[in-house]
This record gives structure tokens, C-alpha cells and sequence, in this order.
């Protein structure tokens, strides 16, 4: 994991966490709600984050479930 990493940046383990809470935040709604139901608004509101940040990591919505697999 990045954060374990003395290496790592504050920046860059700051970056993951926000990536990670919007992953989480979306994983939540679409177990929930199912993914077609969720939009990006809802994943940003979740994770309080802006639109742009989510788009910073992630290009679609549909790019959480590649991820997850």
C-alpha cells in the first residue's frame, strides 16, 4: 500500500486516500442502488469531492468497476 511507503509523498498519500474514499463511496451506492442508478453527483457528494476530482481519478464511472476487478 502507498501510505506504507516512508518513500511516498504527503501529496501522493493524500491523492490515494481521496481516490480510495470515492472508490468506497461508489461502492457503497451501487451495492445499494445498483450501478445504473448512480451518478457521478451522488459518488461525489459520498466522498466529498468536486466533480473534477472524481474525473482526476477516475475518466468514467464505469472505470470504478474495472478497477474493483
Amino acid at each position: 500500500m502507498i501510505a506504507s511507503d516512508p518513500q511516498t509523498t504527503r501529496r501522493a498519500r493524500k491523492k490515494e486516500r481521496t481516490r480510495q474514499e470515492i472508490f468506497s463511496a461508489a461502492m457503497d451506492l451501487f451495492t445499494a442502488r445498483g450501478f445504473e442508478a448512480v451518478t457521478i453527483e451522488a459518488i461525489c457528494e459520498a466522498a466529498d469531492v468536486a466533480r473534477a476530482t472524481f474525473f482526476l481519478h477516475f475518466p468514467t464511472k464505469a472505470s470504478l468497476l474495472h478497477e474493483w476487478n
